[in-house]
């Protein structure tokens, strides 16, 4: 059910309780605040996984690691592992934040963010909502219990079918939201075959290394190279059915040429990691870039990638992007 890349988003809504000030890009608040909540969710066992003696035996058992950690040791990481082309310690995130505006918010206010879930995450749907519901008591904006949970829907479909309602308890009428996969994409791309140039917008940060190093020049190859990386490493929550030509698509992109990217700049942003106790600098690219050349090859996994992100911390909502047009 949840193999070739698939993946699900949610409209996750509160309304807010007391005033709160978030800084530009908030999704390292909000993802933190949801790790936090979900710290008191148990998952397999009767004692919550803070205070369980243990923990250090099943640490990679618990929903928490999945979500948050993805090391390569987790037993549902280690079952996916034969599928995937890259080996490494840690993979990226099957959650994926993209926060609303930062910005002061009154009381009374909506809160809402967006939450995607890749592949097997989806599974984890009625824990997350029990978190979404702890939230509450999350401190945010300096202060704890400052918003309060509405509920959550499908945010593919954008109807009320998929509501999460609650009274004394959280209750949700319908489990699984809508779920789209790579050949969903690869059929949406039919009607996009004679694109000769598109625009990207990177909303948040596009963060990515060149030659182990920072990069702040981007060229269709850069993006397209960072792209596929990502979304290869994502099909270890989700394996591929069928295999990517990466040699083949990357060769190709090597004659697409940039027409413009004066909108494009480097904008500096940090967080503050709770686990590591320290501000960490995680700035990227912003802006609009113009693409131009043989774009039909990489059309489905450009569109996959405006709800997948690209480059790194995706997880907290950097490398959002949209197409804002094809011609």
């Amino acid at each position: 059910m949840f193999d070739n890349l698939s993946f699900a988003q949610l409209d996750v809504s509160f309304l807010v309780k007391e005033p709160i000030e978030l800084q530009p890009y908030p999704g390292s608040a909000i993802r933190g605040c949801l790790g936090w909540a979900l710290r008191d969710v148990s998952y397999g066992t009767n004692e919550l996984c803070t205070t369980c003696p243990n923990r250090s035996e099943c640490r990679y058992g618990n929903l928490y690691a999945y979500l948050f950690e993805a090391p390569a040791d987790h037993p549902i990481i280690v079952r996916n592992a034969r599928f995937q082309k890259y080996v490494q310690e840690t993979y990226p995130q099957p959650l994926i934040v993209y926060p609303p505006a930062g910005g002061v918010y009154l009381k009374g206010d909506p809160f809402i963010f967006k939450l995607t879930l890749v592949g097997e995450a989806i599974e984890f749907l009625p824990f997350l909502c029990c978190g979404f519901k702890l939230m509450e008591k999350a401190r945010i904006s300096g202060g704890r219990n400052r918003i309060r949970f509405h509920g959550v829907q499908d945010g593919l479909e954008g109807k009320l079918d998929y509501i999460l309602v609650h009274r004394r308890r959280p209750r949700l009428k319908r489990w699984f939201p809508r779920i789209l996969d790579l050949g969903s994409f690869l059929r949406s791309s039919q009607r996009y075959k004679d694109i000769r140039s598109l625009t990207i917008n990177f909303l948040t940060p596009f963060r990515f290394k060149y030659r182990n190093r920072l990069g702040k020049r981007l060229d269709f190859s850069i993006f397209i190279r960072n792209l596929l990386r990502r979304l290869s490493l994502l099909s270890i929550h989700s394996p591929l059915i069928f295999k990517i030509d990466y040699p083949g698509l990357l060769d190709k992109a090597r004659s697409v040429r940039v027409v413009s990217s004066r909108m494009i700049e480097w904008h500096d942003w940090e967080r503050y990691s709770s686990r590591q106790d320290k501000r960490m600098k995680l700035g990227g690219l912003v802006g609009e870039i113009r693409f131009s050349g043989n774009l039909e090859p990489f059309i489905p996994y450009i569109m996959m990638g405006e709800f997948l992100h690209v480059g790194k911390g995706g997880s907290f909502g950097l490398g959002k992007y949209v197409v804002v047009s094809w011609k």
